[in-house]
């Protein structure tokens, strides 16, 4: 008697960062050892990012591809190559690929290698509501070359499928919305909040307002700090203070620009941090001032914790809550506006309670990581075929 051999599948991303993305990634390598009898592959980029995904599952194969960010055609046909050859070598009956530039290198090399089933989950185009119309025009045709070679896109938010639909990336039959869901375990903490705000030095009557992720371009908190120091000019008679978790490219220029302004006294930068749930715990305000996104894990985060939240009004952000429902909405970019928002909060503690808790009962209606997880295993199921554990 033989036996049948198992379904492979290959689990693709860029490969070189650990956040949101990989975040999902991990996700969905989980529920497909849970649910599916699966043969399960990846790619990684450095040992950090391998260590990472070690560090929360075990019984997978991993590959070393190099991968770089930006366009670089030498390295990117580098890349193409080497996919290429991991693909016949293997022969996955699944390719499913993740972010831009994986997506596009990983879904070209899956077709010119004949993988039977191609899906691409989109965690936010390579441009966004702020690219310049070139950009968009450029970025929009890769796409166009990117969903031809694959079967079916998942958008990690509604709003990405309508851009999609919009742009004519795709036919409307081969996208499908599935919004990221959460695990609220990543909240969860086992010490006392005074405990940890007092870790933190946060003073015991302070109105402390946090700031999660990575210290890029996309996260806005240049705009953020220009609203502290119009907020400083404000007459607030209660004590706030601003704690940013992150580290990324702009740490150095951030960190002068908080000496420039003459806000030192207001900010304190806490690095990279992988006790987001005590950060969480210790928040009264988690402040998002993102420019884009795919769809913001620190959203969810903060919603999942029960904390009042000011964010910007990109397309994903509208989709997940409503203004002055679940969070305090502001234009991206606009520091006034996001200093009022900071400022409401601040002296509300109604309105903070009132959007806090309204935003945790979203998050479990809609943005739970089970919610997520009977989407996935529906789709696996349908358009993936593979058999169940």
């Amino acid at each position: 008697m033989t036996l049948k051999k198992r379904k492979k599948i290959l689990i693709l991303g860029r490969g070189n960062d650990v956040g949101g993305g990989t975040e999902y990634i991990i996700t969905i390598v989980r529920l497909l050892q849970e649910k599916f009898d699966v043969d399960i592959h990846m790619n990684y980029g450095n040992d950090k990012v391998k260590e990472n995904y070690l560090y929360n599952f075990d019984s997978v194969t991993f590959h070393r591809i190099n991968m770089v960010r930006e366009i670089n055609p030498i390295k990117d046909f580098q890349t193409l190559r080497d996919l290429k050859n991991l693909m016949k070598k293997e022969k996955f009956d699944v390719v499913h690929t993740n972010s831009s530039k994986a997506g596009i290198l990983g879904r070209v090399a899956a077709k010119i290698t004949r993988i039977p089933l191609i899906f691409h989950t989109v965690h936010g185009f390579a441009f966004h509501e702020h690219s310049s119309n070139f950009s968009t025009k450029v970025f929009s045709k890769i796409e166009k070359i990117g969903a031809k070679c694959c079967d079916n896109i998942i958008t990690v938010s509604d709003y990405h499928k309508e851009i999609a639909k919009k742009l004519n990336i795709a036919k409307e039959n081969k996208l499908i919305s599935i919004p990221n869901g959460l695990n609220i375990d990543r909240v969860k903490t086992y010490q006392e909040r005074n405990e940890i705000r007092e870790k933190l030095n946060i003073e015991q009557d302070e109105i402390a307002i946090f700031t999660i992720g990575r210290l890029a371009p996309q996260k806005g908190i240049s705009n953020l700090l220009d609203s502290i120091l119009l907020l400083k000019q404000e007459n607030i008679k209660k004590k706030y203070h601003f704690y940013i978790a992150g580290s990324g490219e702009l740490k150095d220029s951030l960190e002068n620009k908080v000496r420039n302004l003459g806000i030192s006294n207001l900010v304190t930068f806490l690095g990279f941090r992988k006790d987001v749930n005590n950060l969480l715990c210790a928040a009264d305000i988690i402040a998002i001032p993102s420019l884009w996104e795919g769809l913001s894990i620190s959203l969810l985060e903060a919603m999942a914790a029960k904390k009042a939240i000011v964010c910007t009004d990109i397309g994903s952000n509208k989709t997940v809550v409503n203004n002055r429902e679940e969070a305090i909405i502001v234009k991206a970019k606009d520091s006034q506006g996001l200093k009022c928002g900071i400022c409401e909060l601040i002296n509300d503690e109604i309105l903070r309670r009132n959007l806090s808790y309204n935003a945790f009962l979203r998050y479990m209606n809609f943005f739970s990581k089970e919610k997520m997880e009977e989407k996935y295993t529906d789709f696996y199921k349908r358009k993936g075929k593979l058999p169940e554990a």
